[in-house]
């Protein structure tokens, strides 16, 4: 979020220095760069699937690289004096799904494959990866600080904190000969423009509203006195800025938002003060009980594992009571995706022996904390593929290979069991939809690494792909359930090795949602694998619908030939006859039936 109003302000006032880096300079020019900023500065304009924005964000590091000595630093575990406000984003961002305004609501999977694919290639290019203890915003100012580095994001939270200089992302532009072309503010430059004296900014921030804003109630009250609570927020800027100016020196400038007639004046100057030092760079948020990091423990300690990025600060999250199920595009009328995938989340926390977690969910148009207990593994699995596939219910035999195809095979059959005898039963278009999209999408990114093109223009904004509900909400229970499956993944095995590793990515690799309206196309007009996948394709497919298609848990609505398997099919492709499929999915009244006739299943689709 930043400081309120502050990069409208900023843009109408303009004042910024152009600056162009030379590669020349790269052994001495340190660039700190904001991870999740990064990431929804590149989606919001492409909305590409996770694998397609991994190589885009990783193509824009090795971009940087060659001009700057590069950190990306990620947000950690989300710390508790953050929840009020994670709730009101989340709120937020449900508005904007259910307007259709999705360009900002970044898929569950998306940023842990950017921090993946970011984390195996940084010795190959040379850049760090960092995750922060909580919000990266501290950690990143700290280390600038310590390396007398720039800071890129697109949190105006930077324009106020001291360091060498702030080059918002929007800013940035690649040149053919490896020149970096920014826009760069330093606070004093933003105190100019404001006509204020530097060391008065974090009070402005207080002010305006911004990241480390505690008592909103109070933080109202000191608006409404300023006279600063309504109107556009620039004008706002305005505002505060011009009491400020009349308040005199830095003492004096928090003592006057603050008249001794107001209720818990003393805890307001307080946070004001601690505020103050926080951009001043005098005070860490680990530093100061209001701004405490969630602590971690066993068996994933931070230091040695998080920090990395080799394992998920979910972990810490979960340790602390609580699991944040993040907005996804669904289908807000009916129950939350998220709810899709809680039986295996139950099963984690018992393999990680927490007995019961907080899981922030959408219920309707409101996001909410629901209680969870955990649930017992069944039986005693001793390896590592035996204690996955125990968290994920025993879908499959233990003696299934080790292979890409794994998370798949588990996710995709689970969703079948789960809606198997309910309105939504899965439908074999639908399956043979999702096989060919995650067996095309592994295949493709098996191959041999092609060298990253550097980067020399934004990407250009790509047509918004339109699904209906029900494949909408096919979608993101599926990912769900796929991310749930990931943290199984990674509490399972401890040690990770080539192969494993390989599983592990496979998770959102073969989740390139690009491709799946067109197989999704072809295969409810008849035209099964074989016409979609390439010969080699067709045995990973054989292999994931053999082992998801179990006990009728699929509709037929669409017949391929060639038995129960699409991939044996040859010749003309035809459609099955109308059938009742009611009886199979439960009674429903000829008004409500969804699945009368095979026309009104493809059509709802």
């Amino acid at each position: 979020m930043g400081v309120r109003g502050l990069s409208a302000f900023l843009r109408d006032q303009g004042g910024a220095m152009p600056v162009q880096f030379s590669p020349a300079s790269a052994s001495d020019t340190n660039l700190i760069v904001d991870g999740n900023s990064l990431v929804h500065h590149i989606y919001k304009p492409s909305q590409l699937s996770p694998p397609a924005l991994a190589t885009s964000i990783l193509s824009f590091a090795q971009s940087l690289c060659a001009t700057f000595r590069l950190t990306i630093v990620f947000d950690g575990p989300l710390p508790r004096w953050k929840f009020a406000q994670r709730l009101s984003r989340e709120g937020d961002k449900l508005e904007k799904v259910s307007a259709n305004l999705t360009q900002e609501i970044l898929s569950p999977l998306s940023l842990i494959a950017c921090i993946q694919t970011l984390c195996f290639n940084q010795n190959k290019f040379g850049f760090t990866v960092v995750v922060a203890e909580g919000e990266a915003d501290l950690t990143i100012t700290s280390l600038a600080r310590q390396q007398n580095a720039f800071v890129s994001s697109y949190d105006s939270d930077f324009f106020i904190h001291v360091c060498r200089g702030y080059l918002p992302l929007d800013g940035i532009s690649f040149q053919p000969d490896g020149i970096v072309a920014a826009q760069v503010w330093t606070f004093q430059q933003v105190a100019t423009q404001l006509n204020l004296a530097p060391e008065l900014l974090p009070i402005l921030a207080y002010a305006a509203g911004c990241d480390y804003t505690l008592d909103e109630k109070q933080w109202t009250n000191v608006n409404i006195r300023l006279g600063s609570n309504s109107g556009a927020w620039s004008k706002r800027i305005r505002t505060i800025a011009a009491h400020l100016r009349r308040a005199g020196p830095l003492a004096d400038a928090i003592e006057s938002l603050v008249p001794n007639s107001f209720d818990d004046r003393d805890a307001i100057l307080s946070e004001v003060k601690t505020i103050v030092d926080i951009f001043r760079g005098e005070i860490s948020v680990s530093g100061s009980v209001s701004y405490a990091s969630l602590p971690s423990s066993a068996p994933f300690p931070f230091e040695t594992t998080i920090q990395s990025g080799f394992k998920s600060h979910k972990f810490v999250e979960m340790q602390n009571g609580s699991f944040w199920c993040q907005s996804i595009i669904e289908d807000l009328s009916r129950s939350p995706a998220w709810e899709a995938s809680r039986p295996i989340r139950r099963r984690l926390y018992s393999l990680l022996n927490i007995g019961s977690v907080g899981e922030y969910m959408r219920r309707a148009m409101a996001f909410r904390v629901e209680h969870v207990t955990a649930i017992p593994l069944e039986g005693t699995p001793r390896t590592p593929l035996s204690i996955y596939n125990c968290v994920m219910g025993n879908l499959v035999p233990d003696t299934l290979d080790l292979q890409p195809m794994l998370p798949l095979i588990l996710s995709l059959k689970f969703l079948a069991e789960a809606w198997k005898e309910t309105p939504f039963q899965l439908k074999n278009f639908e399956v043979v939809a999702v096989i060919c999209m995650a067996v095309k999408s592994l295949s493709e990114r098996s191959k041999a690494v092609v060298p990253l093109q550097v980067m020399t223009s934004p990407l250009s904004p790509l047509p918004a792909i339109a699904r209906s509900k029900p494949v909408t909400h096919l979608l993101a229970c599926l990912e769900t359930i796929l991310f749930s499956s990931w943290l199984a993944w990674q509490a399972a095995f401890n040690e990770s090795s080539p192969e494993s590793l390989e599983v592990e990515h496979a998770h959102w690799k073969l989740f390139d949602t690009s491709t799946f309206n067109h197989f999704l196309t072809q295969a409810k007009t008849g035209r099964g694998p074989q016409f979609l996948l390439s010969e080699a394709q067709l045995a990973d497919f054989t292999t994931v619908w053999e082992a998801v298609n179990v006990g009728d848990c699929i509709l037929e609505i669409v017949d391929y030939g060639g038995g129960k398997n699409p991939a044996n099919a040859g010749g003309p492709m035809r459609r099955k006859k109308k059938r009742d499929v009611g009886s199979t999915v439960g009674k429903k009244s000829k008004k409500s039936s969804e699945c009368d006739n095979f026309f009104s299943v493809l059509g709802n689709e």
